[in-house]
């Protein structure tokens, strides 16, 4: 390396750099046209300028203009690299020597404004001193921001939900809410409570067009994001007006140019209360959490949500084994397995939802079955009550004694512990942290409402309106068909399949007359009907607040027998031409008064009779996939498969009766006569 000033004449680069976008762009210029007027005075010919906009000097990755720089030293088109000071070349004392080593071999050297040319033990100081600053200003700036979150200030980018002010508001903040993301946020935070899957939400709004917060498409981990750096919409606690500063910590890797980002202690956290930034409720904000937190610890083969209403609560009565989708129906797996199961059934799921759904209302809502239960209930919840109350205080009592204990630790870090020392007190306030959180979390969790003064006719009442509105929910929008499908499966624990021998032999493709029995918790239920929300608000938990397990049993006969030759013909086409005429989905009582001549059935043996042609007629057409159920609010209904209207539409027919029929579209690949001719096993 040249010991003096290299002479007039000699090639030069003008080299400028600034580490940050929120710098001002014109600072490499100007330095360059500092380094332009220094070459100028010097005699110097420059060959060109190079710069490191918004690149950070404590790594080399990234640096174009840099290694441009060192390209040029190399291949000897330079002789002198001029720059403002050596930080604009590197704040890493390593890096910098290497880069002073290259340089050297390549008889270049190093002139900066202030100090010209540097070389030796000045620059070995110099690399050393900028690495130092570096660091001093990044703790400076900490200790600033840190300062500012004390006092409720919010620091870092802009949440989504948020925007940014031209100047502070009237409580020093320069971020306000922004109403048309909050609403998406609390939106968000609805779907979530009702048991929304994150994707579900996601492909929602993208459906809808909702910009994500990058500008981009929703996904799932913009909303579950990282619980312990309490990341993404659903973890962050600024939309409950809690600021929570230094959740991580970040350190750039030199080697890679890239930033670890870890989460930082508790003990670290700075939080203040930002009230006027609040936009979910505490209630929700809290059981989303729970929600969440739930969702992390499922196992990965068990963590999809349940694809229909009884998804894994059906079994099969003679082995236990699961009643899973069989070749068109439900049927025990375990037989398909061959694990000597003798049950052959197999049971249409549509089938088996309606006489569940129907067995709720007729089976359980008999006054003369709930009164049974309902005396042994209020002892029964006068004791949980009381039992509860202890559990309370006691949990109260180990709250304030876990926040003294952690008082004490912060007291010992204020006064200047390190070492070892200070990394077990770090570990115990973990430790401390997550009791208080689960303490806290117990704490908020409340009783249903007292049911003592629950008289039976009332308590029937209110069933028979929850059933109804679960039965309205399932057929509405999907929020409010997730939370119906957790409300409904909150109660029901498991629903069995057995084979009933007699009438209606099965054939070789499973059909037959068929017993469900339906077990499940009256204690769920009987809370459900105690509010005035039930179907805002996901289930009862039992298991956690301790309530008495009142169980209830049921059990409906399903008779599903293949069609036979005898009248099939004359009863299919006649249900096909109901179905032709029909403006809304038509029901069993219509289908039986089409087999009938418009009449309804005058006897119990005729009843019989006409419901075993309706089933037949029915199955028949099912079975070749012409014909699809729509739920009802009352029951389902029957409709071409191949008709151009949605299930949304057809409801809305429904809603409406007594209209005056109208043509709908119909597009077969057949004419209609052709499914009328053959009826019974292939």
């Amino acid at each position: 390396m040249y010991a003096q000033v290299p002479p007039r004449g000699s090639l030069a680069i003008c080299m400028g750099r600034y580490s940050s976008d929120m710098q001002n762009p014109r600072s490499a210029d100007d330095q360059i046209r500092v380094g332009m007027e220094i070459c100028e005075r010097q005699g110097w010919k420059v060959v060109t300028a190079e710069k490191d906009e918004a690149k950070t000097g404590r790594t080399m990755v990234g640096r174009t203009g840099l290694y441009n720089v060192l390209a040029a030293a190399e291949a000897g088109d330079c002789d002198v690299v001029v720059v403002e000071d050596i930080s604009r070349i590197a704040r890493n004392a390593r890096d910098m020597m290497d880069i002073a080593e290259r340089l050297r071999e390549a008889n270049v050297v190093i002139y900066t404004f202030g100090g010209g040319v540097v070389g030796g033990m000045e620059l070995a100081i110099r690399a050393q001193m900028a690495q130092e600053q570096s660091e001093e200003t990044a703790r400076r700036v900490k200790r600033g921001h840190r300062s500012a979150a004390a006092k409720g200030r919010v620091i870092g980018g802009i949440a989504y939900g948020y925007r940014r002010l031209e100047k502070p508001d009237e409580f020093g903040e320069l971020r306000a809410i922004e109403e048309q993301k909050a609403k998406v946020v609390l939106r968000i935070y609805k779907d979530l409570l009702a048991g929304v899957s994150s994707h579900a939400i996601c492909a929602q709004l993208n459906r809808e067009g909702v910009p994500a917060p990058s500008g981009k498409l929703w996904r799932p981990r913009v909303l579950t994001g990282d619980k312990a750096m309490m990341t993404g919409i659903g973890r962050n606690p600024l939309y409950v007006g809690k600021l929570v500063y230094n959740k991580s910590n970040s350190k750039l890797v030199t080697s890679t140019g890239k930033v670890k980002v870890k989460a930082a202690p508790s003990s670290e956290y700075v939080m203040a209360d930002v009230e006027h930034l609040r936009i979910v409720p505490d209630e929700m904000w809290h059981a989303v959490q729970e929600i969440l937190d739930g969702r992390s610890r499922t196992v990965p083969n068990n963590a999809r949500q349940p694809t229909y209403l009884f998804s894994k609560l059906i079994k099969c009565g003679c082995c236990g084994h699961s009643f899973a989708a069989i070749g068109g129906g439900l049927g025990c797996a375990g037989r398909r397995y061959h694990n000597g199961c003798t049950n052959r059934r197999r049971v249409p799921r549509e089938d088996l939802e309606e006489a569940v759904l129907t067995g709720l209302s007729d089976k359980i809502l008999a006054p003369h079955i709930l009164q049974t239960y309902l005396a042994e209930y209020r002892q029964e919840f006068a004791r949980a009550s009381e039992e509860y109350g202890s559990r309370a205080e006691v949990t109260t009592k180990r709250l304030q004694e876990v926040e003294r204990e952690v008082d004490n630790l912060m007291t010992q870090i204020k006064g200047g512990v390190g070492g070892f020392a200070a990394q077990r007190i770090n570990e115990e306030l973990e430790q401390l942290g997550a009791q208080k959180k689960q303490l806290e979390r117990d704490l908020r969790r409340r009783l249903p409402e007292s049911s003592l003064s629950m008289e039976t006719d009332a308590t029937v009442e209110r069933l028979k309106e929850l059933l109804g509105g679960l039965s309205r929910a399932l057929q509405g929008p999907e929020r409010d068909a997730a939370r119906a499908r957790d409300i409904i499966r909150s109660f029901i624990t498991e629903i069995r399949v057995t084979p009933l021998e007699g009438d209606g032999k099965a054939d070789g493709r499973g059909a037959g007359p068929v017993r469900v029995t339906v077990d499940g918790s009256l204690t769920e239920l009987l809370g459900l009907a105690t509010t005035d929300r039930a179907l805002q608000r996901r289930g009862t938990n039992v298991a956690t607040l301790g309530l008495p397990i009142v169980v209830f049993s049921y059990y409906v006969d399903i008779s599903r027998e293949n069609p036979s030759l005898a009248g099939g013909v004359a009863d299919v086409a006649r249900l096909s031409q109901a179905l032709d005429d029909a403006y809304a989905p038509v029901r069993q009582i219509e289908i039986i008064q089409a087999l009938n001549g418009g009449l309804l059935p005058t006897t119990l043996e005729e009843s019989h009779a006409l419901e075993q042609r309706e089933r037949r007629a029915v199955s028949y057409l099912k079975n070749a996939k012409l014909i699809r159920s729509v739920r009802l609010a009352d029951g389902a209904g029957w409709v071409w498969e191949d008709c151009l209207l949605s299930n949304d539409e057809w409801r809305l027919r429904a809603a409406v009766p007594n209209m005056p029929p109208e043509p709908i579209a119909v597009i077969r690949m057949s004419p209609p006569e052709a499914f009328v001719v053959t009826i019974g096993p292939s």
